[in-house]
């Protein structure tokens, strides 16, 4: 009766954490990727609203606009990947937490069934690097565009004459 007691406690244990770990893990993923990702598209933006306006004054005005829209189109990428995670994480961590909540119940675990439950949370866990890759190429084609401005920009020429 005391082992029963005690495994059923595990559960509950195990089915608290898990649910505050989910659900902590995920609200702080959301908001940062919120920020991470409107920030990102905002450079990428900016970056090319930026040197549109001065496209006439590049050598290669093709290229450094390539390069922003590159880097929205990155940002945009993590932004979907982000999403994709959360969505097919939620079900293997759902699963889990309600296979907890059965052991706090009836007390019987099933080494099976957690090997399984657990192989299905690591399969996605091994794609959890896809989302801030993708956000990190966006930073990078960022710094990139900002470089290839300085670079190509061509300033107008001007004359001691005509500054009079």
């Amino acid at each position: 009766m005391y082992e029963l007691e005690a495994v059923k406690r595990a559960g509950a244990v195990a089915a608290a954490r898990i649910e505050v770990m989910t659900s902590s893990a995920t609200d702080h993923l959301i908001r940062t990727s919120n920020w991470l990702g409107a920030s990102l598209l905002a450079v990428n933006g900016g970056g090319a609203i930026a040197s549109l306006n001065v496209a006439d004054r590049f050598s290669h005005p093709a290229i450094v606009g390539g390069i922003f829209v590159g880097g929205i189109t990155f940002a945009l990428l993590n932004a979907v990947a982000i999403q994709a995670v959360l969505v097919k994480q939620s079900g293997p961590l759902e699963n889990w937490l309600a296979y907890w909540r059965g052991v706090e119940f009836s007390g019987e675990r099933d080494e099976d069934a957690e090997k399984a439950l657990l192989a299905a949370i690591v399969r996605w866990n091994r794609w959890s690097w896809v989302a801030p890759a993708l956000g990190w190429v966006s930073g990078f084609l960022f710094l990139a565009g900002s470089i290839s401005v300085g670079v190509t920009y061509q300033a107008p020429a001007r004359s001691v004459v005509s500054a009079q």
